[in-house]
């Protein structure tokens, strides 16, 4: 973190826009959602996310991320691109969600109740370049000619928990 975002606080400041819209805003504030990481960071130790008996501290959610990312990127990936993830809750979607925005993609959440057709329509409209599902969501996956590459919601967890080398 650099020593000027190590300095900014949320809501020191609140100033009114200077926009054709008034509104009330913090000052200095974050501008793209993924700083919102370089906030988290000071509570590196703590639980951040849970399922069952799992729990993801921020720093092992930092680590994750960035490993998935590079993964991601490896399979094609770019800033601009779309990530469709088709995938239950879990912190494998979320460390998902992080990695691709830490990419520059576009990231479109799926609902995890649609049809083979819903799917099949939503991957017309977003022409993600990766969709990652569940094991549920991939076998609703169309087949046939792709310009997207499938990756499970499994291999974002190894990606993310491999040992660093």
């Amino acid at each position: 973190m650099a020593a000027s975002e190590a300095s900014m606080q949320w809501g020191t400041e609140i100033r009114r826009s200077d926009g054709p819209i008034p509104f009330l805003c913090y000052e200095p504030r974050r501008r793209r959602v993924t700083e919102l990481l370089d906030d988290a960071a000071r509570w590196s130790d703590r639980v951040h996310l849970v399922q069952g008996e799992r729990r993801v501290r921020y720093s092992d959610m930092f680590v994750a991320i960035d490993r998935v990312a590079a993964a991601l990127h490896e399979e094609g990936l770019r800033a601009g691109d779309r990530l469709l993830l088709l995938a239950g809750n879990s912190p494998d979607w979320v460390i998902a969600w992080w990695a691709g925005l830490r990419l520059g993609a576009v990231v479109a959440p799926g609902n995890r109740w649609w049809s083979a057709s819903e799917i099949t329509h939503a991957i017309k409209l977003t022409t993600p370049t990766v969709v990652v599902a569940d094991a549920k969501m991939a076998t609703l996956l169309p087949h046939g000619d792709k310009t997207w590459r499938a990756i499970s919601i499994e291999q974002v967890h190894d990606w993310g928990s491999r040992p660093s080398a």
